[in-house]
């Protein structure tokens, strides 16, 4: 069986309904559950088989904008529901297309809830925008699981950040929790400098041990730093690039990354 057919089979039971379909494609109508437990706003979207994936969009732009990177839409329309390189999906049996609507169900709620706040709800959960950017940030999830839970919230959360500074003939990077300095790389080795410096983990809080005898610790807060950096260097050119390809901004989110690069465009080209 097709994987649209099973679709037709999961939808039909699960907020949807089928209303057409032909070679390769469908279109259905969902209204996702709000948190009150009402019904939301009825989606009608176009699903599409290729490659042996599902993609789904809004047929028409109703209810989400045609284009949206802080909301998680793609050019032309399609909804980012997952990281392929992370969480390959099978769309083979019931329980993968479920899997799949589940994400879709979620994402779609997550669209209403973004429409009234106008900022993107679960912003620690999601990807960062472009493949670039989110490979630098799955190894700087993979650094921090390796120095402990709190490095893993203050990730999450957005509160790692980094600063270049020049010493001595060498570049260095400053990883910041807060604004506050945690560690100092060597940039061009991408190497931590002080290794006798007390290591920042969970367990050295109890123990004081210094990096150099902290299991791999050092490798991985510079992992952590060059990710960090390297994610924002990389979601920078992503939006530049649009900016340049004259690509406006939709004006349903605030603080929209490329409302403010699409203004620097134009005050350069002025």
């Amino acid at each position: 069986m097709s994987a649209l057919a099973l679709l037709r089979e999961v939808i039909e039971v699960n907020r949807g309904e089928f209303i057409r379909g032909d070679a390769g494609r469908m279109f259905a109508s969902v209204r996702p559950l709000l948190d009150s437990g009402a019904s939301g706003p009825t989606f009608l979207l176009e699903i599409a088989e290729v490659s042996d994936t599902l993609i789904a969009r809004e047929a028409a732009p109703v209810n989400l904008p045609c284009f949206c990177p802080e909301r998680h839409i793609n050019s032309g329309g399609t909804f980012c529901l997952y990281w392929d390189e992370d969480e390959p999906l099978s769309f083979s049996t019931r329980p993968d297309i479920e899997l799949w609507w589940g994400k879709l169900l979620i994402f779609l709620h997550r669209q209403i809830v973004a429409g009234r706040l106008r900022r993107w709800p679960g912003k620690g959960d999601a990807r960062a925008h472009g493949q670039e950017a989110s490979r630098f940030q799955k190894r700087a999830e993979i650094a921090a699981s390796k120095l402990g839970p709190s490095f893993e919230t203050v990730l999450r959360e957005d509160r790692l950040t980094t600063r270049t500074v020049r010493g001595k003939g060498s570049r260095r990077l400053r990883l910041l929790l807060d604004g506050k300095k945690i560690a100092t790389l060597n940039e061009e080795r991408q190497q931590i400098m002080t290794l006798r410096s007390r290591c920042r983990c969970e367990r050295s809080n109890h123990r004081r041990l210094p990096l150099t005898a902290c299991e791999d610790h050092a490798g991985a807060l510079a992992d952590l730093g060059m990710s960090v950096r390297g994610r924002v260097e990389a979601e920078r050119r992503f939006f530049e690039f649009f900016a340049e390809a004259k690509v406006t901004c939709c004006g349903t989110m605030d603080g929209c990354p490329l409302a403010r690069h699409s203004d620097a465009a134009v005050r350069e080209a002025a």
